[in-house]
């Protein structure tokens, strides 16, 4: 998709059971965990995705996790 980055870093609720085809962000195996409270022993789950949208009907329906208001998320909504 033009105009947005294709990765960028953010703190972001993470729903569960989501279609892949759906994500436009997924975790890869260059990602890593930036929080410095992070749970131990949770790792990077490489089938989350925090930003995701699917074509209903005539429109669409997008869920994006991001708590902190990124600018890859600005650019993203």
């Amino acid at each position: 998709m033009s105009g947005l980055p294709s990765s960028y870093s953010q703190k972001a609720v993470f729903p569960t059971h989501v279609d892949l085809d759906t994500a436009l962000y997924v975790a890869s195996n260059r990602s890593v965990v930036e929080s410095l409270i992070h749970l131990p022993g949770s790792g990077i789950d490489l089938l989350e995705t925090s930003v995701a949208f699917t074509r209903v009907r005539n429109g669409w329906v997008g869920y994006v996790g991001d708590v902190n208001g990124e600018d890859g998320t600005n650019a993203v909504v």
